[in-house]
């Protein structure tokens, strides 16, 4: 339940960005992680032009097996997903997790930050480290916590909101259509004028 859940929150999250490969759009990668050695791009950047290619590639991941190497996977996504990150396009990561690191990622995310990725960490349930996921992020108010995968649908509007003002441009409100699903209406859509590569790094 909890990986459908962070499918479903990944899915969410592109819904409220202006996806395309477009100077004024956002293009989407996502990368899974656990033990060193097996991080995965799901879809990179190159090919997140759309979301229902996003979609498509997030919906078909396969659970891997435990572990929580957030280090290795932050200098994964640093070299292998933003190293085709476009010039002038805003570099934001953002990661999900429901434990603390197996091994220390202050100095991975301190170097990712010095090469220009923002960094968001959103952490679910009782097993997180609040002080660890500022360390990622490099500021406790880009973090983001609920007590439950459940609860991720409830965050989205909040961390999409200010990932988007990190981004350099002002989150606008405009009415969207209730889905066909279980999931409430979202409000909030990033307008956009200047390119965003944004990553998902998904324990």
């Amino acid at each position: 339940a909890g990986f459908l859940a962070s499918k479903n929150f990944v899915n969410q999250m592109v819904g409220q960005f202006s996806i395309g490969g477009g100077a004024a759009n956002t293009r989407v990668a996502v990368v899974q992680y656990s033990s060193i050695g097996r991080e995965e791009t799901v879809i990179s950047l190159t090919s997140g032009t759309s979301a229902a290619s996003i979609a498509s590639a997030v919906n078909a991941m396969v659970y891997q097996s435990r572990g929580t190497y957030t280090a290795q996977a932050i200098t994964y996504a640093r070299s292998n997903v933003f190293n085709a990150a476009r010039v002038g396009a805003s570099k934001i990561l953002v990661v999900l997790t429901d434990g603390q690191s197996s091994s220390n990622p202050t100095a991975a995310a301190a170097a990712a930050r010095a090469s220009g990725i923002q960094i968001f960490s959103v952490g679910v349930g009782s097993g997180i480290g609040q002080s660890e996921l500022a360390s990622i992020s490099g500021s406790p108010s880009r973090v983001f916590t609920t007590g439950s995968f459940a609860g991720l649908t409830g965050i989205v509007s909040s961390i999409s909101t200010t990932v988007c003002t990190a981004a350099t441009r002002a989150p606008t409100r405009v009415p969207v259509a209730t889905p066909p699903t279980q999931y409430p209406t979202r409000s909030v859509v990033c307008t956009q004028t200047a390119p965003v590569d944004l990553c998902f790094l998904i324990d």
